[in-house]
């Protein structure tokens, strides 16, 4: 129970964390407690509520130098977790990383999520996303910008995206959790803070939480089946750089 604890209080950290400063302080303080308790805690909570921890200490230092823009947050908050996870009187997770294996099964899932993944984008933005302008400031940053500097940035905002977001979720997240549940219950929870997540991101809102969370889940399980990051990665990348595509026709057309 106290598994699905720390991942709830992931889940909250992602989607409050800078918005509501109150109810994120709890969530730090209830994260906190939570490692502290090494006796009454398992080591997979522990761990996720240690990364919750770091999110925001990593999300309020980005906020107060201006310079939040993800997927910074959770470089930092990879970062620190890092060091924080070699303290070895906390006993938290440390093996969380593995490139994994390919094999036919992992491929073949990469091939079916990535045109699963592109379609649902689209459909998303011709339906609700043309209102949706959670994506100004990147917007501003590549405006009046050579064609060649922004077809760059997107290009590296995909790969390091990508790279943040696995190594954060199915990378710490998902490890985290499956040593205390199970691994379907683990990549359920993995997908819920992924989804949560993009609560202001591409897809927004009600409608980008249940798309972003069933990708994520997609996702968590190719995971499952490779037995590491190299696929879900390579996957992930696809999907940013749709989004990409489609945001830059928006923006420049």
């Amino acid at each position: 129970m106290l598994a699905v604890f720390g991942g709830g209080l992931l889940v909250a950290a992602v989607v409050v964390g800078g918005s509501g400063g109150v109810a994120a302080l709890t969530i730090g303080v209830a994260s906190a407690t939570l490692v502290a308790a090494r006796r009454g805690a398992g080591r997979g909570a522990r761990s996720a509520a240690a990364l919750a921890c770091c999110y925001l200490l990593g999300l309020w230092t980005l906020l107060a130098a201006g310079v939040a823009l993800w997927p910074l947050p959770l470089v930092v908050a990879a970062g620190l977790y890092t060091l924080v996870s070699r303290v070895r009187a906390l006993e938290l997770v440390t093996d969380w990383f593995a490139w994994g294996r390919g094999g036919r099964r992992g491929w073949l899932q990469v091939a079916a999520v990535v045109p699963v993944a592109a379609s649902g984008l689209l459909v998303w933005f011709a339906v609700l996303g043309h209102g949706a302008d959670t994506q100004a400031a990147y917007r501003d940053l590549l405006t009046d910008r050579p064609v060649a500097l922004v077809v760059a940035a997107g290009l590296g905002f995909a790969l390091l995206n990508a790279a943040a977001e696995e190594l954060v979720y199915n990378g710490i997240g998902q490890r985290s959790l499956a040593l205390d549940l199970r691994p379907a219950t683990a990549v359920l929870v993995t997908a819920a803070v992924f989804g949560g997540s993009h609560w202001y991101g591409f897809p927004s809102g009600w409608a980008g939480v249940v798309l972003a969370g069933a990708y994520g889940l997609l996702l968590a399980a190719v995971r499952q089946v490779s037995g590491g990051l190299l696929l879900p990665w390579l996957a992930h990348v696809a999907a940013d750089l749709t989004i990409f595509t489609i945001l830059a026709i928006a923006w420049f057309a």
